[in-house]
């Protein structure tokens, strides 16, 4: 399936381009050596911890895996949402067509990734239905910056919005770490999260460098023979660290946000010295069958655009499930904000999670899943 948001953007939109391009954001990401503390613009956005207030909203507590802390945040009990509303949230937007679309062993950092320590869950006293699904988010950065108040802000919306459970590691970043650590991380939180239930329902979604890290743990997952996740959702993710598509130089000129040039550089520190198109480094080199089902959302004023497209072209010859949903006119990350492009893209994960928990209802109940909007957007296409 391929969604396509063609109407003129909104006002609020349109202002916030304007900002990026006079902080001249694009330019305080010129790297230095081996420094990626140059970039000043986000310093005071950065939130590792999940904010003070969300714990008036929402349960919010804290775990540990391999001594890194895991965040948790649910609805305080009694107030558990349904997301099963959300059928009709689709309304007015435009499909322009429809199309829907193993590999190698991992080696990171040239070593085996062992697996990592779990330590006890914190006691759960939270207001999540027993059979919602638990959100396992990524956050984006770069592979160089924590969480921001961006991020929390959207997985609150989502909380909201659907009464499931987040949980928001925050796993390693360059430079003082390489993938490895984090999908050794990210491998052992998967596998305690599969125990906590008989039978979990998980969603991984990821932004920006999480999207693309969420796609190669599916990978992973896929390759470990472990039980899928229900479903994948990625926002503007970043699939390649070589950012050596051709196609960028031309979307470059139009994006206020990324530079290429500090991606490039992160990317490195991020593989440090591995093959930088390992498919858990850039997983746009990885082969797509057996994997879930996959929700791609990006904006055409992203450099990342031209990977997404590429990425949207190899599942559809590999026959791999995915809805692609592009937004014409938006900028990185644009969904995590609040604005009118940005509520329309949560409505529509609010959805995909939603039919989900439809057909886990409809299943308890003995019967066929119905056809929704909430449906078409979860992609229910066999692969």
């Amino acid at each position: 399936m391929i969604f396509r948001y063609t109407e003129a953007p909104s006002f609020n939109s349109l202002v916030y381009e304007k900002m990026l391009w006079a902080a001249k954001v694009k330019d305080s990401q010129r790297p230095k050596p081996a420094n990626f503390k140059v970039r000043d613009y986000s310093k005071g956005i950065r939130s590792p911890e999940p904010p003070e207030h969300l714990k008036l909203r929402f349960h919010v507590t804290r775990f540990q895996i391999d001594g890194r802390n895991v965040h948790e945040i649910a609805p305080k009990p009694g107030a558990t949402l349904s997301g099963a509303f959300a059928a009709s949230i689709l309304k007015g937007a435009s499909f322009m067509g429809a199309s829907v679309g193993t590999a190698p062993p991992i080696d990171p950092c040239d070593a085996d990734i062992a697996a990592a320590k779990a330590e006890p869950f914190c006691e759960d006293g939270a207001g999540a239905g027993e059979g919602s699904p638990t959100l396992l988010f990524l956050h984006g950065g770069s592979y160089v910056i924590n969480a921001t108040h961006p991020h929390w802000r959207f997985l609150a919306k989502l909380v909201e919005r659907t009464g499931c459970r987040v949980v928001a590691p925050d796993y390693p970043l360059a430079p003082g770490h390489c993938y490895a650590d984090a999908y050794r991380m990210l491998r052992s939180l998967y596998k305690a999260l599969l125990e906590r239930q008989p039978r979990p329902k998980i969603v991984l979604i990821g932004d920006s460098a999480g999207g693309g890290f969420a796609l190669g743990l599916a990978m992973l997952i896929r390759d470990e023979g472990l039980p899928p996740p229900e479903t994948l959702v990625m926002l503007s993710p970043w699939l390649d660290i070589t950012m050596s598509n051709p196609r960028i130089a031309a979307i470059d000129r139009e994006d206020p946000f990324l530079n290429r040039e500090a991606l490039v550089k992160a990317g490195e520190s991020w593989a440090r010295g591995a093959n930088p198109r390992k498919p858990l480094i850039s997983p746009i080199y990885g082969t797509f069958g057996g994997l879930p089902t996959m929700h791609l959302f990006i904006g055409t004023r992203d450099i990342l655009v031209a990977d997404c497209r590429r990425f949207r072209d190899a599942c559809q010859a590999a026959g791999a499930r995915l809805a692609y949903y592009e937004f014409e006119r938006m900028v990185h990350d644009w969904m995590l904000l609040d604005f009118k492009e940005a509520r329309i893209a949560v409505s529509q994960v609010v959805a995909i999670i939603a039919g989900i928990e439809a057909e886990s209802a409809e299943a308890a109940a003995g019967s066929e899943p119905a056809e929704s909007a909430a449906a078409l957007a979860a992609m229910e296409a066999p692969v």
